[in-house]
């Protein structure tokens, strides 16, 4: 809502209001003035934008609802639970990579059958030594003993190196064997809290697809929106286009011709009425003569006044149409002549107020009119920034205050037209301001001064060259110019 200019007091949903301010609204709201009037402003024709809310805050409710069945506090939440998901999957992946480079890249599988192979030739190993004991111990041996200890020593010496050489692989594969299924189990038991919340987190993200579909289903899916809105914006363009050509056409109609026509046709009208009138009365003539005399060929008669009614209304019919049609246009016509005027007299009716500003004050503003021929402006007010703000039309102002409105629309012309040669042109007063007071002057001094800095040549002729000794200007008397006589 643009309140572009208000003489009342005005209030949108119980908030003051002043002119220039603009308020967007989005759900019934009521406009008040002071003298007791009241609005009511519906957007959109209906209850869809409510309804649409509420749809999403059901919707979002529900989201809500879900995720505190799932323990998740809310949407961020989720967010949250599924990044620590893909850290413990980055992680597990980790200990894969760890457990492989662990086992030299052979399998937990292929580890334990190592251990079991490994146990087994051990018990292989530990049952020949018992039965080689309980041999020696009932059987004398079979090869030479040693003589003595030392030679026994000797003699045990490669057998021992080789079983400790047995033994540190024994104890090596057991300790790899602890180490990879230390491995396999924190493995296993990430794998499955990681499972449990991403099988959370594919419940949550279900609902939300729900969620989508059901908007979807209610709202349309990205492409029939696009596909609406791309038919939307042809049709917009179409209009544009058939908008410009109409106004193009009626921008070269000829307003006084449009008149002269219609005043033709309504002419042509009040003829048509005339016959119809004349019509009737000898259909009324027809039928008394008919009522008195008989029916000696009066139906001959009575078809062709019948015929002529006829003719008479069907022309009546079409001159109306004819004259709606011109005058439809004639208004079109003199509406978009009255936007083309104010689109011309806007500029300047705004430089006019800039430098009128410096005369009056903050809140000065200037109306004025492009004549009906375009052969100039007319209809020039003022309204001064005062306690009623009151509209002056430059014959009420009075002596001085119309040279200075003169003087500030002057200058706003030259400073238009400039552009037009380089930016600069001449503006002459000569004894302009011969109503204005002192104090009035030194306010003009100041207007003159703003039309200098914007490009203005400005020289005043005055006959009391002290008033402008503040103007900060070259000053030249132009008496002195006058050659003396010899």
């Amino acid at each position: 809502i643009d309140i572009r200019e208000a003489t009342h007091a005005i209030r949108i949903a119980d908030q003051p209001t002043t002119a220039g301010e603009t308020s967007i609204v989005t759900e019934p709201t009521e406009i008040s003035f002071d003298d007791g009037a009241r609005l009511l402003i519906t957007p959109g024709g209906g209850t869809s934008l409510a309804d649409a809310r509420q749809a999403v805050v059901d919707a979002d409710q529900q989201l809500r609802d879900r995720l505190a069945e799932l323990g998740v506090t809310d949407h961020d939440a989720a967010i949250k639970r599924l990044s620590t998901r893909e850290q413990f999957s980055q992680q597990i992946a980790q200990h894969r990579r760890e457990t492989a480079t662990l086992l030299g890249g052979e399998s937990p599988a292929a580890v334990r059958d190592r251990e079991q192979t490994s146990r087994q030739q051990h018990a292989s190993a530990q049952q020949r030594v018992t039965a080689l004991r309980e041999r020696a111990a009932s059987d004398p041996p079979a090869c030479e003993l040693p003589a003595d200890l030392t030679a026994l020593d000797a003699a045990m010496e490669p057998v021992e190196a080789e079983y400790d050489t047995l033994q540190r692989s024994l104890n090596d594969l057991i300790e790899r064997h602890a180490t990879a299924v230390g491995c396999q189990k924190k493995a296993e038991e990430t794998v499955r809290e990681t499972e449990a919340t991403l099988s959370t987190d594919r419940g949550a993200l279900k609902e939300l697809q729900i969620k989508q579909q059901t908007l979807e289903n209610e709202y349309g899916d990205q492409e029939a929106r696009s596909a609406a809105l791309s038919s939307a914006t042809q049709a917009h363009a179409t209009t544009v286009l058939a908008l410009e050509a109409s106004q193009e056409k009626l921008l070269q109609l000829d307003l006084p011709t449009v008149d002269a026509d219609i005043d033709r046709y309504e002419r042509a009208i009040r003829n048509a009425d005339e016959k119809l009138q004349a019509a009737k009365s000898a259909i009324t003539a027809a039928s008394t003569s008919l009522h008195h005399l008989g029916g000696q060929d009066l139906h001959v008669r009575w078809a062709a006044a019948n015929a002529a009614l006829e003719a008479a209304q069907r022309e009546h019919v079409a001159t109306r149409t004819r004259a709606a049609a011109i005058a439809l246009l004639r208004d079109r016509f003199q509406q978009l002549s009255g936007e083309r005027a104010d689109q011309i007299a806007a500029p300047l009716r705004l430089k006019t107020e800039e430098y009128l500003t410096t005369m009056f004050g903050p809140g000065t503003r200037v109306s004025l009119a492009l004549a009906d021929d375009q052969s100039g402006f007319s209809d020039l007010r003022v309204v001064r920034p005062s306690a009623d703000a009151s509209s002056y039309a430059f014959e009420e102002l009075s002596g001085g205050a119309r040279e200075q409105v003169a003087a500030g629309l002057r200058l706003a012309m030259a400073e238009i037209l400039a552009d037009r040669y380089g930016g600069s042109l001449p503006v002459v007063f000569d004894d302009a301001f011969t109503n204005s007071d002192p104090q009035r002057i030194q306010l003009l001094q100041r207007m003159l001064d703003l039309a200098a800095r914007r490009g203005l040549q400005v020289i005043v002729l005055s006959c009391t060259p002290a008033d402008y000794h503040s103007f900060g200007a070259t000053e030249i008397d132009l008496a002195a110019l006058i050659p003396k006589p010899a």
